[in-house]
């Protein structure tokens, strides 16, 4: 019996979905690989530099573009961008990583494939 790495990767990929539905990733790998429950994204969090920065940041715009706030309030807009606005950027990354993987995973197929060799013929 011959199996094929990649018929291997696409049966994988059938049995988590990845082919016959939206991804999600961070549902089904998990699971599968680990055999746990499914594992949800952490609550974003940032460093109290990270949060002064993106305060800053945040302020340096609304000085810009719109009218100027105060830290108290671009800490309120950061806190709702990272809880409702975060996770689609987080989505979207795993979803890249994901692209990535899977491209990766045809180059390891392939590699293999070319590192095959013949069996002897016999005469």
């Amino acid at each position: 019996m011959e199996l094929k790495f990649p018929s291997m990767v696409s049966h994988l990929l059938r049995q988590l979905n990845f082919l016959d539905s939206p991804i999600d990733f961070a549902e089904a790998l998990p699971v599968y690989v680990t055999g746990k429950a499914r594992e949800t994204m952490k609550k974003i969090e940032f460093t109290k530099a990270e949060k002064a920065e993106i305060v800053s940041r945040i302020r340096q715009y609304f000085d810009r573009e719109l009218d100027p706030i105060g830290a108290l309030p671009a800490e309120f807009l950061l806190d709702f961008f990272s809880e409702h606005i975060g996770p689609y950027f987080y989505n979207r990354g795993l979803r890249d990583a994901h692209a990535t993987f899977l491209k990766k995973m045809e180059d390891f197929g392939e590699e293999i494939y070319l590192l095959e060799r013949e069996g002897e013929k016999n005469g």
